[in-house]
């Protein structure tokens, strides 16, 4: 495992698997991230894309807290653990529903 800091995030693409969903996040600089659903398991469209404004904070090497907020009003967190390859997420939707996932990542580059 390669050890990555916030400013390696900037064109990396990450795999993400939580549930039944499958996306991928591209970074296109430290601020800026578009998400493409790969496999939506029936709960998302499957080919949806999105682009948001990200903040990364560096936990620990290997080890960030990522968050943004959806077109949809939705506001994500995610700790991302790319040592261990495991992706924690929250997820706050406009009407206050709160949900929380766990799943893998694997850092493509």
């Amino acid at each position: 495992m390669q050890t990555i800091d916030s400013k390696a995030y900037s064109k990396s693409r990450l795999e993400v698997k939580m549930n039944s969903i499958t996306l991928q996040m591209f970074f296109e600089t430290e601020s800026k991230m578009t998400f493409t659903i790969i496999d939506g398991g029936e709960k998302i469209e499957s080919g949806y894309t999105e682009t948001a404004k990200t903040k990364i904070i560096k936990l620990r090497t290997n080890l960030f807290l990522i968050t943004w907020k959806e077109i949809s009003g939705a506001a994500i967190s995610q700790v991302q653990d790319l040592e261990n390859e495991l992706v924690y997420t929250n997820i706050t939707m406009p009407n206050g529903k709160f949900y929380q996932t766990k799943g893998t990542i694997k850092y493509i580059k």
